[in-house]
């Protein structure tokens, strides 16, 4: 799960020394009227304009800096496009992963890592394309890290490939099938073998990867409109609106917007920049809707719905919550699992 990073320039805190609760700050949202509200944001939101199933963008980078160009996708062959920056980590984590992808599937995949969103070095200021002898020297500080062709984007194949899909971020992985059709879009490296593997095989579902997609696109329609509202209140000395939308998702989430719920109480609750007008009801209610949602299999929804339960003074409730977050969280996530520990262990002591 993402944690929400709401106010600009402060990240969010694990645990909070001390606190003052008050509210509620949204009286007037009853399970009633929570769901004129959020229905009001949910008619706001518009798809993106690349869905997975319509036929690819062009692709036409602005130049290459290894490798022979690739100017059209040949039918019949799968694709994947790597989207990344020289200053991106995780884009330069994941590329030995991606690397050895492309080795696996040398008959029948061609995947190309697409440089975009440089910066001017100084300045910080966004190039429109880097220049190949610069690509060129980050290629060989990494080594054999990135085995791949490499091209070079401008901000046009930015828009088209990334903004259109309703993405921000990177690293981006565009997958093409065999039919020239987008076939998925994401940040998880991890999820690109299982999209090759499944187009190679025959066996990938194009229309349940677009409503997945969709689905996708609606919750950060959704995030955006709360973290407006946070940041906007914020500047204004008024959270009014941002404290309505929280009460309001906290009574008429869905089942999809569940993990998403369980990150905007975990706001509600650990924000530095909220303390002192944290409304502890809303974060209680919602996180035990985001724990009944996902049917008490999400560790991360019990673990905030644990620690709403402890911040209410029921430390008992809220150990038993955390052993209940272990029981559910995956042996190898270990970053879950030390969250959880953590917390369990503050509750014993009396933290």
């Amino acid at each position: 799960m993402r944690r929400q990073h709401l106010f600009p320039g402060i990240a969010l805190l694990a645990l909070i020394a001390c606190t003052a609760y008050a509210g509620p700050y949204a009286p007037h949202v009853t399970p009633e009227t929570s769901r004129e509200i959020i229905q009001g944001v949910r008619e706001a939101f518009r798809p993106p304009a690349l869905l997975i199933g319509d036929r690819a963008p062009a692709f036409e980078p602005r130049a290459w800096a290894r490798g022979e160009p690739i100017g059209t996708f040949a039918p019949g062959h799968v694709y994947v496009l790597d989207f990344w920056a020289s200053w991106c980590a995780p884009c330069i984590a994941a590329m030995p992963h991606i690397s050895r992808l492309q080795e696996q599937h040398t008959d029948d995949a061609v995947m190309i890592a697409v440089n975009v969103r440089e910066v001017e070095p100084g300045s910080g200021r966004m190039l429109d394309a880097a220049a190949p002898e610069d690509v060129a020297v980050s290629l060989e500080k990494m080594g054999d890290k990135l085995r791949l062709p490499v091209a070079i984007g401008d901000r046009a194949l930015d828009a088209a490939w990334i903004g259109d899909a309703g993405r921000s971020t990177l690293p981006t992985y565009a997958v093409i099938d065999q039919e020239t059709r987008l076939a998925w879009i994401g940040g998880d490296a991890e999820g690109v073998g299982e999209v090759v593997e499944r187009l190679v095989a025959g066996a990938y579902d194009t229309d349940a990867a677009r409503r997945e997609q969709l689905g996708a696109a609606r919750v950060q329609h959704l995030g955006r409109t709360i973290n407006e509202a946070a940041v906007n209140g914020n500047a204004e000395g008024d959270l009014s609106r941002f404290y309505e939308l929280c009460a309001a998702l906290s009574y008429a989430a869905e089942a999809g917007e569940a993990r998403y719920l369980a990150s905007i109480m975990d706001t509600v609750l650990t924000h530095p920049l909220l303390d002192g007008r944290r409304d502890l009801a809303t974060a209680q209610r919602g996180s035990l809707l985001a724990c009944e949602l996902t049917a008490w299999r999400d560790p991360e929804a019990i673990r905030v719905h644990a620690l709403a339960t402890h911040m209410g003074d029921d430390t008992p409730s809220a150990i038993r919550l955390c052993e209940r977050a272990l029981d559910a969280a995956d042996a190898d996530d270990v970053d879950t699992r030390a969250r959880i520990t953590a917390d369990l262990e503050r509750y014993r002591t009396g933290g």
